[in-house]
């Protein structure tokens, strides 16, 4: 018998994806909060404005150093993922047109737990985007490093071009840097309802007002070398990007944390291009980020810790537990559930993001102690993968 396209049994983990995952989630849960607080002031894109002096704090910091920083990290890593799927089903023997067929298949079930997570559970979805990603993308992996690396490049530029236009157009429209959600009062049915109609419209918003895309295509590049994994290789050449690259996502976060913590009212340009510095240097410390955890992962692979061992136990399971934080924060914080965000701000938030993310850090390290996956993760891969068709298998590869 042939070998098949299916999943592959993989050689030993390397510490560092499931790592950059797990702590990446927390990342996510704290970038996700705001748009949850309703009532307030507008402040600085989906973060309103604070109302005490440590929320004030909070916000300056999460600028600089979390929002739209922690979606490009979240997007290399989907990427890195992607390229680790392709080559290990060719690997085993898939064709081209087997591991594409897996491809799709994921790209088109992402959709559909994306319109079930944005509609039903209420989270800020990103698997829409994915997927769409994955559609659109994901073939480049079976052209050349050449034909990968000009797409990114052309695509960095594109945005280089977009962001700057779009920005200072929005914010010069709406006459506010901050763009805060108003109370739903139609009750939860209702938002089921207008989210379900309108969620073929959130990953195009997203692909066109965000530089995700560039996340997933540097992600896609680095999987090819297996950057996180052969960290120890690549050191010196990590060590640099991690530097410089937290150093100009800082840099780039400053405008917008001065805006956010209330020390700066811009006029529309000048807030237009602060809120553009701050989602282009976000790609770049995103990237730094991962970069930082792959040379974590290689540090610790051989003497991992409880702490690492839980990360990584969460990062294994990391779809899993993205939905359910996401629900989570939605169920409390959202007025039509407990409405907790009508009454909490920047600092309680917080602090609610961090309590999920710790509920979901316990429960990851139960199932890995029972030696279960993320029901989420494994219902994904058992829908990904099936038998193949006839002839997607490379006869004596």
């Amino acid at each position: 018998m042939g070998p098949v396209t299916g999943p592959v049994t993989a050689p030993p983990r390397s510490l560092a994806p499931d790592l950059a995952r797990g702590s990446m989630l927390l990342l996510i849960a704290l970038a996700h909060v705001p748009p949850l607080l309703v009532g307030g002031a507008p402040g600085f894109v989906s973060r309103p404005l604070g109302e005490t002096g440590l929320d004030h704090v909070v916000d300056a910091v999460m600028l600089l150093l979390v929002d739209n920083r922690s979606y490009p990290m979240f997007g290399a890593l989907f990427g890195y993922g992607l390229a680790t799927i392709v080559a290990r089903q060719l690997a085993r023997g898939s064709t081209d047109a087997g591991a594409r067929r897996v491809l799709r298949r994921r790209g088109w079930y992402l959709l559909l737990f994306g319109l079930l997570h944005a509609s039903v559970l209420g989270g800020a979805d990103v698997l829409g985007f994915y997927g769409v990603a994955t559609l659109l993308v994901g073939g480049l992996l079976f052209r050349s490093d050449r034909a990968l690396g000009r797409t990114l490049v052309v695509v960095g530029a594109v945005y280089l071009v977009l962001m700057p236009v779009l920005w200072i157009g929005v914010v010069w429209g709406t006459g506010s840097t901050g763009f805060v959600p108003p109370a739903d009062d139609g009750g939860y049915l209702a938002g089921v309802a207008v989210r379900f109609v309108g969620y073929p419209a959130f990953p195009l918003l997203q692909l066109v007002g965000w530089p995700m895309l560039v996340g997933v295509l540097a992600g896609m590049w680095a999987g090819r070398r297996r950057l996180l994994e052969r960290a120890g290789e690549y050191s010196p050449q990590l060590r640099r990007a991690v530097v410089a690259g937290v150093a100009v996502s800082v840099l780039g976060g400053v405008p917008g944390a001065l805006i956010g913590a209330g020390v700066w009212q811009p006029g529309p340009v000048a807030g237009g291009v602060a809120v553009t510095l701050h989602v282009l240097t976000g790609v770049v410390g995103g990237l730094a980020y991962t970069a930082a955890f792959g040379l974590a992962g290689h540090a610790l692979q051989d003497r991992q810790g409880l702490v690492t061992w839980a990360l990584a136990a969460l990062g294994k399971r990391s779809l899993t537990f993205y939905v359910l934080q996401e629900a989570m924060l939605f169920a409390l914080l959202a007025p039509a559930v407990l409405g907790l965000g009508t009454t909490v701000s920047s600092a309680g938030g917080a602090a609610v993001a961090v309590g999920v993310w710790l509920t979901g850090l316990v429960l990851a390290c139960l199932l890995e102690r029972a030696g279960r996956p993320g029901p989420l993760d494994g219902w994904l891969r058992s829908l990904t993968y099936r038998a193949p068709r006839r002839g997607e298998v490379a006869a004596g590869r």
